[in-house]
């Protein structure tokens, strides 16, 4: 799409670590277009992270990109997400499922 000047738009219905994962992938992309952001209605979905500086995540429509820190620019706001979690869900709990090796689970349907 970029060699031939067709714009992009991503699409991100997902966690706002997932979404900042995207914001960096548009803002390295030339022909990016837009993001398309789900949750824009949801009041707790944005206090799941916050920026590493002082700017929020969106300012009048636009995601706030931080050029300044490591990763992905954000900290994980612990308190909310363990109020957001499932009863009886545990914080970062193991996940042995996912231990063996050359084995991927998300393809048993096939």
């Amino acid at each position: 799409a970029e060699e031939a000047g067709i714009p992009m738009a991503l699409h991100a219905n997902s966690t706002p670590v997932a979404w900042m994962a995207c914001v960096h992938c548009a803002a390295a992309t030339e022909n990016f277009l837009c993001l398309e952001h789900h949750n824009v209605d949801n009041p707790w979905w944005e206090g799941l992270v916050k920026l590493t500086g002082s700017q929020p995540l969106i300012t009048k429509g636009f995601a706030n990109v931080p050029l300044d820190a490591p990763g992905l620019g954000i900290e994980l706001n612990d308190d909310n997400v363990k109020a957001m979690m499932s009863k009886g869900a545990k914080y970062f709990e193991p996940t042995p499922e996912w231990d063996y090796p050359g084995r991927s689970y998300d393809k048993l349907w096939i």
